[in-house]
């Protein structure tokens, strides 16, 4: 026997499953099939720090894989290169060309890390190419990685339409975005061969303390899931669970079921 007792009731149980079931959906479109493409707690990459020393700047940094915390950590100074009176940078990055996992058919780049130290000039870039015209020594699709000091590791998403790979060489900051124009976005090899991953301290002046857990693509397909490398390792995160119409609830409005 079902005793309602408020129509209200009713209808407001019906809203909270139905909220409870589009963030559901919303979580399974965004984080299902994650699609690991360096775990530091079982590095498969070679990282190489760089700073820029290499073009007469005074910027230090080092980066180094913590087998006990099980961390890659990123650590230095961005000082002001002498010459150019602006801040340099500090970079750690794999070597060019070795074997990623596809990730042509993800939504984009997560890096789960952990800032010690107030700094706004964090990026990452990955890939070789470069726009007609750009700096020799400079390549690759860069965006900004914004990150407040916090106790906690967090997930940080970047979807590939936020990258750009026409980029100013002195500064890091983007030229012309993804958005203004589409031939600087990621192309489709890009993403299916990332051939390299850089994380950046650059452009503002300051210190760096980064520790990096995981970078992944998220957002992947299941078509994805079936090409990828033996190194890579897909995670599926649990799903909330909508809220199951209670047997009493005690309130002034009651739903009965028997």
């Amino acid at each position: 026997m079902i005793s309602f007792r408020s129509n209200s009731a009713v209808f407001a149980t019906l809203v909270v499953s139905l909220w409870f079931l589009n963030f559901a959906n919303a979580v399974t479109d965004d984080q299902t099939n994650i699609l690991i493409l360096e775990d530091f707690a079982d590095p498969q990459h070679a990282w190489t720090q760089m700073n820029d020393p290499v073009m007469g700047g005074k910027s230090t940094g080092t980066f180094t894989l913590n087998s006990i915390s099980s961390l890659g950590e990123f650590v230095g100074n961005v000082a002001i290169v002498p010459f150019l009176k602006a801040p340099g940078f500090i970079k750690v990055e794999t070597k060019r060309g070795e074997t990623w996992p596809d990730a042509s058919a993800c939504k984009g780049l997560q890096i789960t890390a952990r800032a010690s130290t107030e700094y706004s000039g964090y990026r990452v870039s990955f890939g070789k190419n470069k726009p007609d015209g750009g700096m020799p020594y400079t390549y690759g699709y860069k965006t900004d990685m914004n990150l407040a000091v916090l106790d906690d590791f967090v997930d940080l998403k970047f979807p590939f339409d936020t990258f750009t790979d026409n980029w100013d060489a002195a500064t890091g900051d983007a030229i012309i975005s993804c958005e203004q124009d589409s031939q600087y976005c990621p192309d489709t090899a890009s993403k299916k061969d990332v051939s390299t991953i850089a994380i950046w301290g650059e452009g503002v002046e300051g210190d760096v303390h980064l520790e990096l857990k995981t970078i992944a693509a998220y957002g992947c397909t299941s078509d994805v899931t079936s090409s990828s490398s033996s190194n890579s390792m897909m995670k599926d995160p649990p799903v909330p669970v909508p809220v199951p119409l209670s047997s009493t609830l005690k309130s002034d409005s009651e739903i009965m079921i028997e």
